[in-house]
């Protein structure tokens, strides 16, 4: 095992990924600019920097994972994403199948969502909640480097338009890796901290401050939490979660989506339609309200949802 942050784990997969399939390439915005993640200089040849129009190369893109390659498409920020959303919603997760399988999109979009701290309402979206609604789309929310580097791998063996999901702020936490290569298949679910008397679901960043306040409920109030991360939203491991449901009986998500219509509601809706009367008290979902993220530092942490707000959320419900 060996200790790397989440950034280092995605430059290691992809560089190995890369020397193993020469028909992963990298599209990036920035002409001139060196491709993203960390590539050596030996494969930047296998990186194409377009302009900074993020429909145009969506589209390249795209066309590319038509004709037979295996195209990482690097829009950044998660906000920027919006300015391809035709490509990404209505083009590629459709070939596959309008055309009964015979055309494979192997593509891998990559964003980093959510809050960004500072970075205003233009720059701060969560889009998992809207791209859900778009069926032929895989979306993957990584939120350790030991899950990033199994999971990276399933991306790229996909033939359908695959959404890596990272977030700014778990670039730098640092994680136990397994030395050896190892593929985490999509739609698996992890429980990162077993208990008894509550779970606690989530993903991406909001994953680390669930065990954060798994750590402080057991600590200050003894309260046994269940962590589980969903790690993809699409395919979603239902059965996972349902397993801690029927464990525990109360529940708290955590999301930083928007409260209406985003994924903690989602997973809500299919706790109370096939688990209801498992449940022993009423789901809480822990996410910011239905408000423009402020670029006003103080105003931000106001709506984040945090550590704390998820300890409180689970002391209401025992």
């Amino acid at each position: 095992m060996t200790k790397m942050t989440y950034s280092a784990a995605v430059a290691q997969t992809l560089e190995r990924l890369m020397r193993e399939d020469d028909k992963i390439i990298i599209v990036y915005p920035g002409i001139g600019a060196p491709p993203p993640f960390g590539v050596p200089k030996d494969l930047h040849h296998r990186g194409f920097a377009m302009p900074i129009a993020e429909l145009g190369y969506g589209g390249v893109a795209t066309g590319a994972a038509v004709a037979g390659m295996k195209p990482l498409v690097n829009f950044g920020i998660g906000s920027w994403m919006f300015q391809a959303w035709a490509q990404v919603v209505n083009e590629a997760p459709q070939y596959y199948y309008t055309t009964g399988g015979e055309i494979e999109v192997p593509i891998v979009f990559h964003i980093a969502s959510g809050i960004r701290s500072a970075n205003g309402s233009q720059h701060s979206h969560n889009v998992q909640g809207m791209l859900w609604n778009t069926p032929g789309l895989q979306i993957t929310m990584p939120s350790t480097a030991a899950d990033v580097k199994g999971m990276l791998p399933s991306m790229f063996a996909s033939p359908n338009p695959t959404f890596f999901i990272s977030h700014s702020f778990t670039d730098n936490i640092e994680w136990e890796v397994p030395d050896e290569d190892y593929v985490i298949p999509l739609g698996k679910a992890d429980v990162k901290r077993e208990g008894k008397d509550v779970t606690i679901i989530a993903s991406s960043i909001m994953v680390h401050r669930a065990l954060e306040a798994a750590e402080t409920l057991e600590k200050e109030h003894k309260v046994s939490t269940e962590v589980v991360d969903i790690r993809s939203l699409v395919p979603l491991d239902k059965e996972t979660i349902f397993n801690s449901v029927a464990k525990t009986g109360r529940v708290v998500i955590g999301d930083e989506g928007h409260r209406s219509n985003n994924v903690a509601s989602g997973i809500s809706s299919f706790i109370v339609e096939e688990m209801f009367d498992a449940l022993k008290a009423p789901i809480k979902i822990v996410s910011p309200p239905d408000v423009c993220i402020p670029y006003s530092p103080p105003m931000e942490a106001f709506i984040r949802p945090t550590a704390d707000k998820l300890v409180a959320s689970v002391l209401s419900i025992l």
